[in-house]
């Protein structure tokens, strides 16, 4: 990473030390995946315990490892890589021992076999257009790099990690909300009860609108309180106060964007997001951030604002279609998805 960083005009002492930090934490996305992957089949499955416990198990060990790592080795900066990679594969493998060892999956989970590389061409089908509603963290972690292309670049790149960690914190139960969403929804369209499934629908929503109002208080009421947790860097803190009101929309509205695409998911109708999330980041967002901030001189809120504005492109489309979703004919589609992979021949439902 570190030639790529120089090559974008980064700081020639930053590039190195970005490099390796990223080096530290570079088995973090596979053993996320793992973890992930497995939580999301076992709430398939209305088992949501294990995955908490193991959470609430390593999120001590892991303040300890990062606490220790930082402050009381050599290692500094890079212990919180070290001790965040550490904590994923210590969450990736209790978990899998779970499923391994518990008599709950005992029925549902055989191991690895060979057959877990066939008949990839349904599963892909579904899965692929789902990746594509990723394309917002691609867009902002390029909001990031173009961060320290700012004046004052060691300001910037503070204020922009803070809000951007604030944001993934707000995102964690909307995330959760999203898994049981689409196997809540998903579970009842595959038995044939549409009703339940749309009630399952509406009570996520509700969910989801409740939430956003826990955010939005404790913030707007701890504005300042809220930047001291993390520094008390006076300039910092100033960039921070302009930033409340655009990380509460975004924040809003990726809630919003959890629930349509647990819906969305639940009807295997991810290629809805996926499509209107390449239009609005990389048509939108993108050339509207550097717009703001470089040629407008907004800086960092200039960057925030393009993102708020792409965000908001994504979500009103998925809205739409989720208003428009036929529980009737999707239920339908859930039971011939299903018998179609229990090899049992049926022709689809026809949009």
């Amino acid at each position: 990473s570190k030639p790529i960083l120089l090559g974008l005009h980064m700081d020639a002492g930053f590039a190195p030390i970005a490099g390796r930090y990223a080096y530290c934490v570079l088995l973090v996305t596979p053993f996320m995946g793992i973890q992930r992957s497995i939580g999301v089949w076992l709430v398939a499955q209305k088992n949501n315990h294990p995955r908490m416990f193991v959470i609430l198990f390593a999120l001590p060990i892991h303040a300890l490892m990062t606490v220790y790592f930082t402050l009381y080795t050599s290692w500094t900066y890079m212990g919180a890589g070290v001790a965040m990679t550490i904590s994923t594969a210590l969450q990736a493998g209790l978990i899998y021992v779970y499923i391994s060892c518990s008599s709950t999956c005992a029925r549902t989970w055989k191991g690895f076999s060979a057959e877990a590389f066939k008949e990839w061409g349904p599963y892909l089908e579904i899965a692929l257009p789902g990746v594509w509603m990723n394309t917002e963290y691609f867009v902002g972690e390029s909001l990031t790099l173009a961060a320290s292309m700012l004046a004052d670049p060691d300001t910037c790149l503070s204020a922009l990690s803070i809000y951007q960690l604030t944001q993934t914190t707000c995102y964690q139960i909307p995330s959760g909300l999203r898994m049981v969403i689409s196997a809540r929804v998903g579970n009842q369209l595959g038995a044939g009860c549409p009703a339940e499934a749309a009630i399952a629908e509406k009570a996520g929503l509700r969910l989801i609108l409740l939430w956003l109002t826990i955010p939005a208080a404790l913030l707007l009421i701890f504005t300042r309180q809220w930047g001291l947790l993390f520094t008390n860097n006076i300039a910092v803190l100033r960039l921070l106060d302009t930033l409340v009101w655009p990380m509460l929309i975004y924040s809003s509205l990726d809630a919003v964007q959890a629930y349509n695409n647990g819906v969305l998911a639940s009807c295997g109708q991810q290629h809805i997001s996926g499509k209107w999330a390449i239009r609005a980041y990389l048509g939108v967002s993108f050339p509207l951030a550097f717009l703001f901030a470089f040629a407008f001189h907004w800086g960092v809120p200039g960057l925030c604002a393009g993102h708020c504005i792409g965000k908001l492109c994504h979500v009103l489309p998925c809205i739409f279609a989720v208003w428009r979703i036929d529980w009737e004919l999707e239920s339908k589609r859930a039971i011939e998805r299903v018998e179609q992979v229990s090899s049992m021949t049926t022709s689809l439902v026809r949009q």
